[in-house]
């Protein structure tokens, strides 16, 4: 009971932290990234979150699952980048004892652990053509198969994605599919706006400007005091 509560409780200073109106900034670029969450967090679309390097794409993510109504359920954080891309497809799905050298025990996987939540997806660009197709089935029928097994299971898990690369440009080179893009799935698009010569109509960067944090860094590098 007292690990419920305390998992209850964690989860409500999460929402609170990641409300949009804790968002700081006034310029027009900040304001409409604002109306973007709240507009995509009340729905149950696949959202692709865009932006440069440090953009804070990832607290765009969070925002959006806190203020969504999945926001009492797990918000699971997957970097497609930092996992060797040979195993992903066992990250993601899971897999059962046996199923390939070193898979000592089954394990459950991310998707299967988002059950009910909202699984993130950064990174999204770096997946291979293989792990894609298999991605669009789970958009499309909602069910996961763990490898090593041919039996799926059914999962509710809301999707959120983010890339620093030019998805249009990977789909023309042969390196995305089309049909991941953005109208194919029922996708909504996040651009997350930073500062810098590729986005001068932007004076500020979104990154970490929520009230109470400790400290955010700002568009200069510095760490700032909020």
């Amino acid at each position: 009971q007292d690990l419920k509560e305390e998992n209850l409780r964690l989860k409500e200073e999460l929402g609170e932290r990641f409300q949009v109106g804790r968002i700081l900034g006034t310029s027009p670029a900040i304001k409409a990234l604002v109306q973007q969450i709240e507009r995509v967090a009340e729905t149950d679309a696949t959202v692709l979150i865009t932006g440069e390097t440090g953009a804070g794409k990832d607290l765009a993510a969070r925002a959006i699952h806190y203020n969504s109504p999945r926001k009492d359920h797990s918000l699971v954080e997957v970097n497609c980048a930092a996992i060797p891309k040979d195993l992903l497809e066992s990250e993601l799905f899971g897999h059962v004892k046996g199923a390939f050298t070193g898979a000592s025990r089954d394990r459950k996987g991310k998707f299967p652990a988002a059950n009910r939540g909202t699984l993130f997806l950064d990174e999204i660009g770096i997946m291979d053509m293989g792990l894609q197709a298999k991605l669009l089935r789970v958009l499309h029928d909602h069910q996961v198969t763990r490898v090593g097994e041919e039996k799926p299971v059914g999962i509710d898990v809301r999707i959120l994605a983010a890339t620093n690369t030019d998805l249009r440009a990977a789909v023309d080179a042969g390196r995305f599919r089309e049909d991941l893009t953005i109208g194919r799935t029922g996708k909504e698009s996040v651009n997350n706006y930073v500062t810098g010569r590729s986005h001068p109509q932007a004076p500020e960067t979104w990154m970490g400007y929520y009230r109470g944090s400790e400290k955010v860094k700002g568009d200069s590098g510095r760490m700032l005091e909020v």
